[in-house]
């Protein structure tokens, strides 16, 4: 059997999946459990929250000391004491930097100068770099991913901080990006019990135990079945309320004696309960015979004993003895005492047994130790061994720039990377326009009415840069003669339902007019009247990587794609014109 042939059953899954997943995961057997809860809790996100947390502000005991005794810097309970003891009355991370100056232990101090450099390089690049960008940066310099990739389930961990940098992408998106309101935002997470859940890398073909409700588990088999906490006791909540709702008997209340404050159940109350008693009793069987029928070849149920006593019992199987069982472990060892049942088998492990065979394990795995000490020495001694052993572990990748490179590219990420500066490549199409035509058609656009330019609400830089491309893409410059025509073709444009009526009110109708009156726009008239203009046409061109990214030297193809906003034939040559809108003039208008 392998270990996808293994599922353990659980009435709840709440308190017990995860206590079942950590026990196999400490004994190197992956295990998952579909809960969508306990994203946070686990060990690589908590790892990486603390360790932004301190990059912040590092001046933060509890996620300092996680940081420090966490792989990331790898100290131990000792380390962290010896610190501690340094200066009890400043911040963990003040004591540090005393002991890395006069600490006794060099072999500590190396430890503390080596991540307080680290944290130090952070905490100045946190300034500059989006929150994803700094989370990889974190998994690159100490290679945290590496490691808890060799854990077990390593997959699904991997999974879970691939999750939390694309939660810190989203978080970008929106107006607060930086570092310090995603661990606010993050904390809010936490108080409110949003959680994701861990991510999920478990198909059908997954080798790992899974741990699910018993719930879940219908209509589907397994070869080989746990089903975990039978002694677990039966939920009595709703018996045991004030008040008690039935369908059949609707209330049943309390009699409250106010005269002599006394409270006593009514007969009513006492029905009810007695009659979800017998339901509640009816469901637990019927879930006790799902998880027991999951089974294929193979059913393991376990339970806890307070006593050896309570093994051998033996029950009648009444009405009223069915009725007074909390369990199903009550339900359970009574029939496997049956004659009838021989051929099941009951293991009893006590806490001695369990404890001796912790104890030989410990034995065997310090024999182990010393063996792999041993092995190390011999090594050390054979040079053919280390320098192979050397050149496996240190080996480099020579092509890991290349590596890393973005196969496919749009235009506006090569600008980001600085390959086009507008200001080189670009001229200002118009000049001031005349006072003349300013006071006879652009005065404050009078020929608008306040109703068609709607609220002058603020608009978000790419959604005004959209809307000035679309309303350029359907203008056909040679019907504009004057600013009256432009504002006739604008509202056009809003009655047919191509732009809406309000964002005529956002646009700069002065600009696209005297836009309109350029001998580039006259160029365009041209070019449309001799079917040679051409807008808005996607393009995929392929480039070097050495001549998109300076630093590199590879040869590697990378794909760059973007739409011409217009382009036209003149005199056998192509004309391109990339429309801008956020051209500044003066330092006021950032400002503003």
């Amino acid at each position: 059997a392998e270990l996808k042939d293994i599922v353990i059953l659980l009435r709840t899954m709440s308190g017990w999946s995860d206590v079942f997943v950590n026990t196999l995961m400490q004994e190197g057997i992956p295990a998952y459990a579909d809960t969508g809860t306990g994203y946070f809790q686990s060990v690589e996100i908590m790892t990486i929250l603390n360790m932004i947390r301190i990059i912040d502000n590092p001046r933060q005991d509890i996620p300092f000391a996680g940081v420090l005794y966490s792989k990331l810097c790898g100290l131990t309970t000792d380390e962290l004491t010896h610190i501690r003891l340094m200066d009890r009355n400043t911040s963990l991370y003040e004591a540090s930097l005393i002991y890395e100056n006069e600490g006794n232990n060099e072999e500590l101090k190396n430890k503390l100068m080596d991540f307080l450099n680290m944290l130090h390089r952070l905490r100045d690049m946190m300034k500059y770099t989006p929150i994803h960008e700094l989370i990889q940066e974190i998994l690159d310099i100490t290679g945290y991913a590496y490691y808890v990739m060799a854990m077990p389930g390593g997959d699904r961990r991997k999974a879970n901080i691939d999750m939390l940098i694309s939660l810190a992408v989203g978080f970008e998106k929106g107006s607060y990006s930086s570092l310090f309101h995603f661990i606010r935002y993050v904390e809010k997470l936490q108080k409110y019990d949003v959680d994701y859940g861990e991510a999920s890398t478990s198909g059908e073909d997954e080798n790992t135990v899974r741990v699910m409700s018993i719930h879940k588990s219908k209509g589907l088999e397994f070869p080989i079945v746990i089903v975990g906490g039978l002694n677990k006791q039966f939920n009595m909540q709703d018996q045991r309320s004030k008040i008690i709702f039935d369908v059949d008997y609707a209330i049943g209340p309390d009699y409250i004696d106010v005269e002599n404050r006394t409270k006593i159940q009514t007969l009513l109350k006492k029905v009810i309960q007695k009659k979800t008693q017998i339901d509640n009793l009816g469901e637990e069987l019927r879930v006790l015979y799902v998880a027991m029928t999951r089974a294929k070849e193979k059913l393991i149920m376990t339970g806890y004993l307070k006593s050896v006593e309570d093994l051998n019992i033996e029950k009648d199987f009444s009405f009223s003895t069915l009725i007074s069982v909390k369990s199903y472990l009550e339900l359970v060892l009574p029939a496997m005492n049956n004659a009838f049942t021989d051929y099941m088998r009951i293991n009893l492990l006590r806490k001695e047994d369990i404890i001796s065979g912790e104890l030989t394990k410990q034995r065997f795995l310090q024999h182990d130790y010393k063996e792999i000490e041993s092995e190390i020495a011999s090594i050390n001694r054979n040079e053919d061994i280390q320098k192979e052993i050397e050149k496996r572990l240190y080996y480099i990748y020579p092509h890991d720039d290349e590596a890393k490179l973005r196969v496919k590219l749009s235009v506006s990420e090569l600008k980001k990377l600085g390959q086009f500066v507008d200001d080189e490549d670009s001229e200002l199409l118009y000049e001031d326009i005349s006072p003349e035509l300013q006071e006879n058609y652009l005065s404050e656009n009078q020929y608008i009415p306040d109703f068609v330019k709607g609220p002058q609400a603020e608009m978000a830089g790419t959604d005004r840069g959209t809307l000035y491309h679309k309303v350029l893409e359907l203008l056909d410059f040679s019907r504009l003669n004057n600013y009256d025509d432009l504002v006739g073709e604008l509202n056009k444009m809003a009655q047919i339902g191509k732009i809406a009526k309000d964002d005529i009110g956002k646009l700069n109708i002065g600009n696209i007019f005297k836009f309109t009156q350029s001998d580039v726009a006259k160029r365009v008239i041209k070019a449309q009247e001799a079917g040679k203009l051409y807008k808005e046409k996607q393009f995929v061109i392929g480039l070097k990587a050495s001549e998109v990214y300076p630093d590199q030297v590879s040869d590697e193809l990378i794909l760059v794609q973007g739409i011409i906003d217009v382009f036209f034939e003149e005199e056998n040559e192509l004309v391109l014109l990339d429309y801008k809108s956020d051209i500044v003039k003066d330092e006021s208008q950032l400002i503003d």
